[in-house]
């Protein structure tokens, strides 16, 4: 299977991100007249940044009281406040609300600089908060505007991520006042040792030994020398359904933040490990406390055991979650001691880095000096046929894959497609250490085989289905042609089965080379011949014709760039490189809808005032940034860091009900609707929050052979935490357009509601839009009431 990550063709990395950060928001859909009048104008990278970064924050109420109670309880009445890294302003409305005499929130970013004018605005607090935009280690301030009070909250996963320490460190000396009070007044990082199967079999080689495929040659590119953040990775600690704790939580630094600088962060220290139980040792997790006051009676943890079952967790771990870094399984006995190396990177600490040993030995790893590495051993297999230039229509229409480094043949002198890539150990943080078997190795590739192959060669379920379609068809003595190999898994599937010949077509020369050898260690190289192309630039003589193709034309959606980009190398595979009939594994697929309930995935208690838990910092609202709330595009579930099934407070508002369906033997992409409206209906009385696509896929003519993403479908399953991992939902979330902003949309048992996908030309931007009655309509934005100032940013222009 080729990666799920695709890249536009021609691109530049630092052109699309420029591309980007000037984009505005109704670009990203298929019509820019779907898109509400509240955010036509806004950029796309404000709205971005408020939906993914600071809307779950907001949701956290009991960070929100935390921050409340520490303030009101310096207190910080006719005291000058300074907020470090103010995001929307927050704590700086906070601070004013509690009568500080002024306060400067620093917010380097300049969008969100304006948020915090528009928030103090809101909250009728201007007056008291003014807004600097930029770094605050650039500022200086005269004597007596300097603070006696610091307020922030630049903590990342990890407690020092985000240069807290620096930027404190800074303010404490150039920008307040002798004996300034901080908050939180300290903090600590900690970590323990976890055993978890489902985080084992999603990040390493483990295959069902049932299905008798190796391939452990892959697992050389496992990543075990850096952490990885939960989000967005796909999930947290709390949605692992087998996480056990196999030491007690260790502290391994404490930071005064009155006193601390980054030079006080060490480079490495040593700690002793008792293990709790007899198991295996998979992971290192890390998480953090911070506290006010000197008794440290207010404490703030990204704990995982202290998020779970609490109303605000689910916002806690969404927006924060943990570090984890994956381990060599080690076995150990209860009691056992364990030596755990820590390093800490060299920019005072941001990231850190785990060594797990039986027995302390020297810290002698080599470290990264920021050369590259070695050049990469693995050779591609070269190409054995005829190659041409793409015809114009696939050119134009098909992603290139995001790994893809295949010889164009039209290009000048056969030079490959794209630039070069970095190697693994060229962004290490200076003073970690790279790992021996990834120095030289594409970073991309080791990003793409974590984040993704692990979990997709140890699905139990997405090999049976092919196991159980490859043997309906049946494929003894017929030649199979494998779209997108991968590694080579399902071609080594086929020649097991008995096909007589398997040409496995793949654009990663890495990939393509851990293809053969997949075949090689499975006994089937004589019948697996692997090639490294892009299989729209493969010449076949006609007796070598396919009478069988293998592709997965899917990733989250059928008609993402990983799904309908793939169809068009589909189409053109079966006019060119197959026998005419030649049927398609899997045979057909649909993509489904279903509407959903839940407060936690809406952030309907983040844009209302006066919901926070204690009713204290109630007192701020908010309830303007509704207007930047993204009810428009759709996105993966694990964009968003989280399983469906690991929603506290879910609800199933409607059934699930079929989108589309294509035939993947005749399908292109024009086969996939360009709009389709469905009627559902109401379950129970509640707020539709959201709408959630999946698909599932089929074999055979029955569709008796199924594969799905149904949440529902992966929730209790040994293979299901992999399978949302790779694939996961889409969701979008659902508001009604008022004058006053976004609405929550309530409904009652029984009412009729219409819901109307919306596809770009290309099929790769999906977009809902959800009426009342049984007829869609496209109903004008709702009038907004004038607001003084104008837009945030003055985008508030219509298109």
């Amino acid at each position: 299977m080729e990666s799920q990550r695709k890249r536009p063709r021609e691109s530049d990395d630092e052109d699309q991100e420029s591309v980007e950060s000037d984009c505005e928001f109704q670009e990203t859909l298929p019509k820019a007249s779907l898109c509400p009048l509240r955010l036509r104008g806004q950029k796309l990278e404000l709205v971005q940044r408020v939906n993914e970064d600071y809307l779950a924050m907001l949701a956290d109420h009991d960070r929100n009281d935390f921050f409340w109670k520490a303030l009101a309880s310096l207190p910080v009445q006719g005291r000058r406040v300074l907020d470090l890294g103010a995001g929307t302003g927050l704590l700086s409305l906070m601070a004013a609300k509690l009568g500080a005499a002024a306060v400067l929130a620093i917010e380097e970013s300049a969008d969100m600089a304006e948020v915090v004018q528009w928030s103090a605005k809101h909250n009728s607090v201007e007056d008291l908060v003014s807004v600097a935009q930029g770094r605050s280690t650039s500022l200086t301030l005269p004597e007596e505007e300097k603070a006696e009070v610091i307020v922030s909250e630049t903590f990342g996963v990890l407690l020092l991520q985000e240069s807290c320490l620096k930027s404190i460190a800074h303010a404490r000396k150039h920008l307040c006042k002798p004996g300034v009070a901080i908050i939180p007044a300290g903090g600590a990082q900690f970590a323990m040792l976890l055993m978890s199967p489902t985080f084992r079999s999603a990040s390493s080689t483990h295959v069902p030994s049932e299905l008798g495929l190796d391939v452990t040659h892959v697992g050389h590119l496992r990543e075990t020398s850096r952490l990885s953040f939960s989000v967005p990775g796909g999930f947290c600690v709390n949605s692992l359904p087998d996480a056990i704790a196999m030491s007690d939580r260790i502290c391994l630094l404490e930071v005064d933040f009155h006193t601390a600088t980054p030079e006080d962060v060490p480079a490495s220290k040593n700690f002793i490990v008792r293990i709790l139980r007899d198991g295996l040792v998979d992971a290192v997790v890390t998480s953090w406390e911070v506290w006010a006051g000197s008794e440290r009676c207010q404490r703030l943890t990204t704990h995982a055991e202290d998020t779970k079952g609490q109303p605000w967790g689910f916002a806690r771990d969404a927006h924060w979650g943990q570090g984890i870094q994956a381990l060599e399984p080690i076995a150990v006995k209860a009691g056992e001691e364990l030596h755990l190396l820590l390093r800490f990177s060299d920019d005072g600490g941001e990231i850190c880095q785990f060594d797990l040993q039986r027995h302390r030995s020297a810290d002698s790893a080599p470290q990264h000096d920021g050369a590259s590495g070695k050049p990469a051993t693995l050779k591609s297999p070269a190409c054995p046929y005829g190659t041409r230039v793409e015809e114009s229509w696939l050119a134009e229409a098909a992603c290139v894959p995001l790994l893809c480094d295949a010889a164009d043949p039209g290009a000048p002198s056969g030079e490959a497609p794209m630039v070069p890539q970095p190697y693994y150990e060229d962004d290490f943080p200076v003073g970690l250490r790279c790992g021996e078997p990834l120095r030289g190795v594409r970073a991309n590739l080791v990003q793409v085989v974590n984040d993704d192959y692990f979990a997709l060669l140890g699905d139990s379920a997405r090999l049976n289905f092919f196991k159980a379609g490859l043997a309906s068809l049946p494929v003894q003595g017929r030649r199979l042609l494998d779209l997108g190999a991968g590694v080579g898994q399902l071609s080594v599937l086929a020649a097991q089965l008995g096909a007589s010949k398997v040409l496995a077509v793949e654009a990663c020369s890495e990939l393509a080379a851990l293809a053969e050898e997949t075949a090689r260690s499975n006994g089937v190289a004589d019948k697996v011949q692997v090639v490294h192309a892009l299989s729209s630039r493969l010449e076949l003589p006609g007796d070598q014709l396919a009478d069988v193709i293998i592709c997965e034309p899917y990733d989250t959606f059928m008609t993402g760039q990983g799904g309908s980009g793939t169809i068009d190398f589909l189409v053109d595979a079966r006019r060119r490189l197959a026998k005419p009939g030649a049927p398609v594994l899997p045979a057909g697929g649909a993509q489904f809808v279903m509407l959903v309930s839940s407060a936690s995935l809406s952030m309907r208690s983040t844009v209302a005032p006066g919901t926070q838990a204690s009713g204290g910092a109630g007192a701020v609202s908010l309830a303007n940034l509704g207007e930047l709330l993204d009810t428009a595009s759709v996105m993966p579930s694990r964009k968003k860091g989280f399983r469906w099934s690991c929603l506290p407070d879910l609800v199933h508002l409607s059934d699930r009900t079929e989108l589309f369906a294509v035939d993947f033997s005749t399908a292109e992409r024009k086969s996939i609707p360009r709009t389709r409206s469905v009627v559902l209906y109401a379950l129970e009385d509640g707020f539709v929050d959201a709408v959630v696509t999946s698909w599932e896929v089929w074999a055979g003519e029955n569709r008796e052979n199924r594969l799905s993403a149904h949440a529902e479908e992966t929730r209790d399953e040994p293979w299901g935490f992999g399978h949302d991992v790779v694939f996961g939902q889409g969701l979008q979330l659902l508001a009604e357009e008022t004058a006053e902003g976004p609405k929550a949309m309530a409904v009652t048992k029984g009412e009729a509601l219409c819901l109307t996908m919306h596809a770009c030309e290309r099929r790769e931007l999906l977009h809902f839009t959800l009426c009342r009655g049984s007829e869609p309509r496209l109903s004008a934005p709702a009038r907004r009431k004038p607001r003084g100032g104008g837009r945030i940013g003055g985008r508030g222009k219509k298109k």
